[in-house]
Parts: structure tokens; sequence; C-alpha cells
């Protein structure tokens, strides 16, 4: 499985591929020019729980870090992960 990456805008997504098949998305927002808000988690019935998602907020959390910038987890998702994993809370806003 890879992640990608794509933006238009203000509007952004990471997303997983297996197989040239998308089976996972994470969205996002830009709230201002140093913090992005992520709004919405899905994964594939086929491939939960098989940690598709947490790759996804893995490449969010490395994306941040790059450019410097923070996330708001305004998803459930997000959210969670951001409390399973408090190495992750440079990036937290």
């Amino acid at each position: 499985m890879k992640v990608t990456r794509e933006e238009s805008g203000k509007r952004g997504a990471f997303n997983a591929i297996e197989d040239d098949k998308k089976i996972g998305k994470m969205s996002y927002f830009w709230g201002d020019e140093n913090t992005f808000v992520i709004d919405h988690t899905g994964i594939n019935t086929a491939f939960q729980g098989q940690g598709v998602g947490k790759k996804l907020f893995l490449s969010a959390i490395d994306y941040a870090r790059e450019k410097n910038c923070k996330i708001v987890p305004a998803c459930s998702f997000a959210a969670s992960m951001f409390r399973r994993h408090p190495e992750c809370a440079d990036v937290l806003k």
C-alpha cells in the first residue's frame, strides 16, 4: 500500500492506494497558512482493521512536520489517533 497526497486550493486528501485502487482517504482543508483541519477519514470496508487509517494518519503527521504546520483533528478518527499517539502532539493544535 502507498499513500499519495492531492491538493486543490484549500482542500486536500491523503489517499491509500493498493493495486491501483483507492482503499482509503483522509480529507483536510486549510484553516490558515499554518493549520490544516482533518475533516473526514474513510476506509473501504474490505480493508478496515488492516492499519490503513493509521498509515493515512502518520502520512498527515509527516506532512505537517515537513511543512512546519499544525493539525486540527475535526474527525473522530483523527482525534482518537492523536489520543493514542502522544508522540504526535507536536503537530496537534
